[in-house]
């Protein structure tokens, strides 16, 4: 906020994604997945013929982009977990003293 122009940071924390609890939503959906991965082969073994081929292979692609994504996921919580460490680093750094005024010309 701007007051007399002069800007004031107000410091409130900031909801942060829990690491933990995003990793735990990301093992129930690839629970989730692997039910239906189940449910879908038990499906696709009573079909019959051409039937079976053509849904068969339009499944395992599903599945596969679904599993391609949850490593994703998985992926980008450990980077998320990493940035944080390293800000946390960064925030526990040498302090540098501010200069009173540093503009140039005076």
């Amino acid at each position: 906020m701007i007051i007399s122009g002069h800007l004031h940071h107000h410091h409130r924390p900031k909801p942060s994604a829990d690491s933990s609890r995003l990793a735990a939503r990301v093992a129930e959906i690839d629970a989730r997945r692997r039910d239906a991965e189940l449910s879908v082969d038990r499906l696709v073994v009573a079909w019959q013929g051409g039937a079976a081929l053509h849904r068969g292979s339009h499944w395992d692609r599903w599945d596969t982009a679904a599993h391609d994504t949850i490593d994703a996921l998985g992926a980008l919580l450990g980077a998320l977990d990493l940035a944080r460490r390293e800000l946390a680093d960064i925030d526990r750094g040498p302090v540098v003293p501010r200069q009173a005024d540093r503009r140039v010309g005076h």
